[in-house]
């Protein structure tokens, strides 16, 4: 058997490589890899800042906008059920019961269940100008 290459080894020896690694290539690689890194870098940072430009732009106020003072305590319903209650029954009044809209034009409010009678007993009004359109 002959020894054609210079990595061929007997039994019980330990094989090692007999050439060094060429040097121009792994500097080709290593230089390239750091510029494309460099490169991604650069590209991912532009990137972010336009997106933080546009959304600081979609989120500004508007220039015609009215600026309102910033409240200095918390706007809390202290008694939210009691306010619940007396909003109700406001409506339950406006609802049920008889009042002025507009005295000036004799303008009132009636009871839902009375307004329908009357316009059963009298029906809706009519139009001026006839029954057409």
């Amino acid at each position: 058997m002959s020894h054609h290459n210079d990595t061929s080894h007997g039994p019980g020896e330990a094989g090692f490589e007999a050439r060094d690694a060429k040097i121009r290539p792994l500097m080709i690689f290593g230089i390239g890899l750091t510029i494309l890194s460099i490169a991604a870098f650069m590209i991912s940072r532009s990137l972010q800042h336009s997106w933080n430009e546009e959304v600081d732009a979609r989120s500004a106020p508007h220039p015609l906008q009215e600026k309102r003072p910033t409240p200095t305590t918390p706007l809390l319903q202290p008694t939210t059920r009691v306010d619940l209650a007396e909003h109700r029954a406001k409506e339950e009044e406006l609802l049920h019961g008889y009042g002025w809209i507009d005295s000036q034009n004799d303008i009132v409010h009636i009871p839902v269940a009375r307004a329908m009678e009357l316009v059963l007993e009298r029906g809706l009004p009519a139009r001026e100008g006839g029954e057409g359109r």
